[in-house]
């Protein structure tokens, strides 16, 4: 099983490399990066640039499904979007 995981974390990394430049400079002003415990994990989380329905997507353009749909973390983390026009 660690040689699947591995794998997972290498595919992870490699799609990922805007988040893990990010994650590196905000470890220069918090303590592991993040003022959100829950929110870290390894090799590092990835950075929320904004969401559309039930998903989220990141700097780095991926998306990934919303299992959380928490209405507190999204009112934090993720501002709402507005059409203009």
């Amino acid at each position: 099983m660690t040689g699947s995981l591995d794998q997972e974390i290498d595919a992870y990394v490699a799609a990922t490399s805007t988040s893990q430049k990010l994650q590196q400079e905000s470890e220069k002003y918090l303590p592991g990066g993040s003022s959100r415990a829950t929110a870290y994990y390894n090799p590092y989380p990835f950075f929320v640039s904004h969401a559309e329905g039930n998903y989220i997507y990141d700097v780095d353009g991926n998306r990934y499904l919303d299992f959380n749909k928490l209405p507190k973390v999204s009112a934090i983390a993720i501002p709402p979007r507005h059409k203009c026009g």
